[in-house]
């Protein structure tokens, strides 16, 4: 009988983008943070991969420059 085929490597964490996002996006809103300076720090020490790194960067600053809409939204349906 034959062995199931099994992979030669590891299978990257898709969480682990979304999760260091969420750690800056913590540290700035609840820890008075500068997105600037974590951000790259957090970056650099990391081994994503640049399609990663492209990816935490566009989530984080996105997510900071529309959170005055949304919380105008949020605001305004909660009035």
């Amino acid at each position: 009988m034959n062995k199931p085929f099994k992979k030669s490597f590891t299978k990257p964490n898709p969480d682990l983008p979304r999760l260091m996002a969420y750690e800056v996006l913590y540290e700035v809103t609840f820890d008075g943070g500068y997105s600037n300076l974590l951000l790259p720090k957090r970056l650099e020490k990391s081994e994503l991969d640049p399609r990663d790194r492209s990816f935490v960067t566009e989530l984080v600053y996105g997510t900071l420059r529309m959170q005055g809409k949304h919380d105008f939204q949020i605001s305004k349906s909660s009035a």
